[in-house]
């Protein structure tokens, strides 16, 4: 895997990815729409926190073989017109589609229609609810009788604050809605998000960690440790169909 860019770094790889278009439109007389489209996908990576390093690598090869294709186009004959086939989705567009049917599942906490709305943040805080409703209400009791510590009463206590209930939303979200509905620079909007997901991250986490320990405890019967590992398998899948592992991690 390729190192990481840097802020200057991604900004001259975006810089030079959009100079490569304006070559293509002006020297091969293409329409905008090809770096409109590719403006489409950079906001969408910045809201739903794509790893930039790989996006721009991919984009930056989107280019090149636009305009190595156009280049073979203007050096070859003219050939007979031929029906234009149906419009192909872009390898950068597919992955989008793919991290996007990994969590249409989950359940959302409800933020209204925004353009610009990330999935992740609704889904993931509405999943917390979810998760808090249907699992956590029924291990948590048991852990306090069989298994108490200090970890427990903070995740509890954490949990309670990332799932309000109602027409609540937790500060983060709150902070981050207020963001996506100002003037603010996207940048600040992204900050905005990233907080959301890392605090769903580590929350998450922790209680994986309660929950490890807990599978262990010889006080459990065998019905309330079936409990903890169905509990533990859902956190799993959630922090990688989020793909909050690496996130989680690096906090």
């Amino acid at each position: 895997m390729p190192p990481r860019l840097t802020d200057p770094e991604i900004d001259r790889a975006v810089a030079r990815i959009r100079a490569e278009y304006d070559h293509y439109i002006v020297h091969f007389t293409k329409t905008p729409e090809v770096k409109r489209k590719f403006e489409e996908r950079y906001a969408e990576a910045l809201r739903n926190r794509t790893d930039l390093t790989s996006f721009l690598g991919i984009e930056m090869q989107v280019v090149k073989t636009l305009i190595e294709k156009a280049r073979e186009e203007a050096a070859a004959p003219p050939r007979p017109a031929v029906p234009k086939p149906s419009k192909k989705m872009s390898y950068a567009d597919k992955i989008v589609e793919q991290l996007r049917a990994r969590i249409k599942d989950y359940p959302a906490l409800g933020l209204p229609e925004h353009p610009e709305k990330s999935p992740d943040v609704d889904k993931l805080y509405g999943t917390l609810r979810w998760f808090r409703k249907e699992i956590w209400d029924v291990l948590y009791p048991i852990f306090l009788g069989k298994c108490p510590s200090p970890a427990l009463f903070v995740a509890d206590t954490d949990l309670g604050a990332l799932t309000l209930q109602g027409e609540r939303w937790p500060k983060e979200v709150e902070v981050y809605w207020a963001l996506l509905n100002s003037k603010t620079d996207l940048s600040q909007v992204a900050r905005a998000q990233n907080r959301c997901l890392l605090q769903g991250a580590q929350l998450l986490q922790r209680i994986k960690h309660i929950l490890t320990a807990a599978a262990d405890e010889t006080a459990l019967t065998p019905q309330e440790r079936d409990h903890v590992k169905k509990g533990l398998a859902f956190i799993e899948r959630v922090l990688s169909d989020f793909r909050l592992k690496e996130l989680a991690a690096r906090s």
